[in-house]
């Protein structure tokens, strides 16, 4: 905390949470929220964070859910016409 902001130790150095993306804000929160959440769990990630994140942190996501015994349900846009399910985690 610095004046009363949540500052945070990121490759820039000492960074302000609120200055951070997205992204990288939702990246921090899944992580955090994976960990309290534990076995047998389940949380939703709402489309907006799960479409702002890169490919690389998506897979790091999913990687940190599996054996976690935490299963994410969110969604993603797409242009096919049928809805398809992936599942990480469990």
């Amino acid at each position: 905390m610095k004046a009363g902001r949540l500052v945070l130790d990121t490759r820039r150095g000492a960074t302000y949470f609120a200055d951070l993306s997205r992204g990288e804000r939702w990246r921090i929160v899944l992580d955090l929220v994976i960990a309290q959440v534990g076995r047998p769990g389940v949380i939703p990630i709402p489309q907006e964070a799960w479409e702002g994140l890169d490919e690389i942190n998506r897979r790091d996501i999913a990687q940190q859910l599996e054996g976690s015994g935490v299963i994410a349900l969110t969604a993603e846009c797409s242009a096919d016409e049928e809805v398809t399910a992936e599942v990480f985690g469990g």
